[in-house]
């Protein structure tokens, strides 16, 4: 999926990085990675379709805004190391 990272802090209470992404500039183009892995619920219900599965956004478990934890090979705080390592994670589009 394609987003962008808005920050990288670190985290003194998980001894990790937290990484903030915003999918929203690309929902359009991500919706074709959304696969229908949950059940029906009542948000799904509104929807009046028949079908056993649903996608994140129509089950409304879906967020444009997102954060996930990262924690590097050594396990403490060094953001030189940070910053090398989450390049193995990460992959760029740069447009020209």
């Amino acid at each position: 999926m394609k987003a962008w990272l808005t920050a990288t802090v670190y985290d003194e209470k998980h001894e990790c990085y937290k990484l903030f992404f915003d999918f929203t500039e690309f929902e359009s183009e991500n919706d074709k990675y959304l696969q229908e892995s949950y059940y029906p619920n009542n948000t799904t219900a509104k929807l009046k379709l028949d079908k056993p599965l649903y996608t994140a956004k129509e089950a409304g478990y879906y967020e444009n805004k997102y954060s996930v934890y990262c924690s590097i090979k050594s396990g403490v705080r060094n953001d030189v190391e940070f910053n090398e390592e989450i390049l193995e994670y990460l992959k760029f589009d740069v447009e020209k």
